[in-house]
């Protein structure tokens, strides 16, 4: 995330984005702008799959 606004630079290959769009985790990557917005479904999933894999069991 580079904002406060769900907004994610897409360095990623194009396959993968159109795999986000229709499983709902973001909104449509088609343009010339160099970032996606997040749903908030994408949002949340983006948030617990942090936690779960970046922060220790005890929360810090």
């Amino acid at each position: 995330m580079h904002d406060d606004f769900g907004h994610a630079w897409k360095q990623i290959d194009w396959s993968i984005t159109n795999r986000l769009h229709e499983k709902g985790y973001i909104h449509n990557p088609v343009g010339k702008s160099k970032s996606v917005t997040l749903t908030e479904e994408g949002l949340a999933k983006s948030e617990a799959l942090f936690k779960a894999l970046f922060t220790k069991a005890d929360g810090k």
